[in-house]
C-alpha cells in the first residue's frame, strides 16, 4: 500500500502519528509525509522529530498532478479541506480510483462568529468532502458535526503521541497538607487563564490550613494582566512561573511539580494537555470547553469535568477531592489507566484499519 499523507506542518505530534502508522500498515507499504507550509512556520520548540521507519518527509511540489503519477499512492490523506490545492488532489484521487481521505483537523464550530459566518463553512465542508472515503476528527464533538454535513466515514483522530515516558513518570504525592496547581497554555482569551487562577485563589481562601502553590506555564497577550491580576489577589508570593523551555518535551517535566491541572477555557481545540497529565498522573480538573476532557474524562472517576457556568458545583466538587486524599491518590490512579486512549499507537492502528477498511 502506498500512502501519500499531507500534512500542514511538521509538528512532533503529526510526526509521530505518520511514523507510528506505518507500523500498522500491511508488510512492505510505502508512506511519505508532505509539508504542505515552509518550516520558517513552525514553532521553535518543536525541535525535529525524526522518524523512526522509512517515512520520507518532503516539501510540498509545485506540480502536484506530476507529483501523484509519479508517486502512484493507493490512498491519500490530505489534511485541512480549506487548503488551496485541496480541490486539486481530491479531483486527481476521484479520477484515478485512489482512496482519499480529508484529515480535517479542527472543530467545525467557530465560537464568536456570526450565524452567516457559520452556516457558509458548514456548506463548503459539505461541498468539499462530497465523495471523499473518509473523514478524521479532531475530537467526538467535531465528530458529530462533521457527520451532519457528510456521507463518508468518520473517525476520531486527536494530537497524540507516544506517552510511555509520561507513564513512567512517579507522580508528586499528595499528603493533605501540601498541593501544587498548574496552569499551561498559551496567555490568550479563549484559553481564559484568569479563570483559572481565580479559582485557585478561592480554593486557597477556602483552605488556609492546606500550604497550596500554583505553577504558570505559558506566554501571550495576557501576561502583564495576569501578573498584575496576582498581585491584586495577594497570590504573587506563591506562584511560580516556569518557560525557559527549549524543546517540547521539556514541558512535560513540570508535570513532576504539581498535583492538579486547572484547565478552563472557554473553547478551544483538542486540547492535548489533558491526556498528557492524566498518563503523568495529575488529577485534571477541565472545563467543558476542552474536546480532550469529552473524550478522555469520566466526571469524578479519573478526573473532574465541569461547567464553567457552574462555578459553585466546581468549587465544591474540588474541596471534596482536596479534603480526601485517599480518593484524589485513586482518581490521579484512574487518570493513568485511561490515558492509553491518548496514545498514538491506540490511534494509529485504528487509522490504519480505517484507511484499508474504506
Amino acid at each position: 500500500m502506498r500512502v501519500l499523507f499531507f500534512a500542514v506542518n511538521r509538528s512532533p505530534f503529526t510526526v509521530e502519528l505518520i511514523d507510528t502508522l506505518y507500523d500498522y500498515l500491511p508488510k512492505g507499504s510505502y508512506l511519505k509525509m508532505i509539508l504542505q507550509h515552509s518550516l520558517e512556520k513552525e514553532r521553535s520548540h518543536w525541535g525535529e522529530k525524526v522518524c523512526k521507519n522509512p517515512v520520507d518527509i518532503v516539501k510540498a511540489p509545485n506540480d502536484l498532478l506530476q507529483f501523484f503519477n509519479d508517486e502512484k499512492p493507493d490512498v491519500i490523506i490530505y489534511t485541512s479541506y480549506r487548503s488551496p490545492k485541496f480541490m486539486e488532489a481530491k479531483k486527481w484521487a476521484l479520477d484515478n480510483h485512489v482512496k482519499f481521505f480529508v484529515n480535517a483537523s479542527e472543530k467545525l464550530i467557530e465560537y464568536r462568529k456570526s450565524p452567516l459566518f457559520v452556516l457558509l463553512k458548514y456548506q463548503l465542508f459539505r461541498y468539499r468532502t462530497k465523495g471523499v472515503n473518509g473523514v478524521l476528527a479532531i475530537s467526538n464533538r467535531a465528530m458529530d458535526l462533521y457527520q451532519k454535513y457528510c456521507d463518508a466515514p468518520t473517525m476520531v483522530v486527536p494530537y497524540t503521541f507516544d506517552m510511555t515516558r509520561l507513564l513512567n513518570f512517579t507522580p508528586l504525592p499528595y499528603d493533605g497538607m501540601n498541593l501544587t496547581f498548574l496552569i499551561s497554555g498559551r496567555l490568550e482569551p479563549f484559553r481564559d487563564p484568569i479563570y483559572s487562577i481565580k479559582m485557585f485563589a478561592e480554593l486557597k481562601s477556602l483552605r488556609p490550613n492546606i500550604n497550596m502553590n500554583l505553577i504558570i506555564s505559558g506566554k501571550g497577550s495576557l501576561y502583564e494582566e495576569i501578573k498584575q491580576l496576582l498581585k491584586d489577589l495577594k497570590i504573587e508570593e506563591c506562584t511560580t512561573w516556569m518557560n525557559d523551555f527549549k524543546q517540547w518535551t521539556e514541558i512535560h517535566e513540570i508535570y513532576k511539580k504539581a498535583h492538579i491541572l486547572l484547565c478552563f477555557q472557554e473553547y478551544g481545540g483538542w486540547g492535548l494537555i489533558v491526556p498528557e497529565a492524566m498518563a503523568a498522573g495529575m488529577l485534571v480538573a477541565c472545563s467543558m470547553g476542552v474536546d480532550s476532557g469529552d473524550n478522555c474524562i469520566i466526571d469524578g472517576y479519573n478526573g473532574l469535568y465541569c461547567n464553567r457556568k457552574d462555578r459553585k458545583t466546581t468549587i465544591s466538587a474540588m474541596l471534596e477531592t482536596i479534603d480526601n486524599p485517599e480518593e484524589m491518590k485513586i482518581i490521579r490512579q484512574r487518570a493513568r489507566e485511561t490515558a492509553k486512549y491518548g496514545d498514538v499507537r491506540y490511534y494509529s492502528k485504528r487509522l490504519s484499519q480505517f484507511i484499508q477498511d474504506n
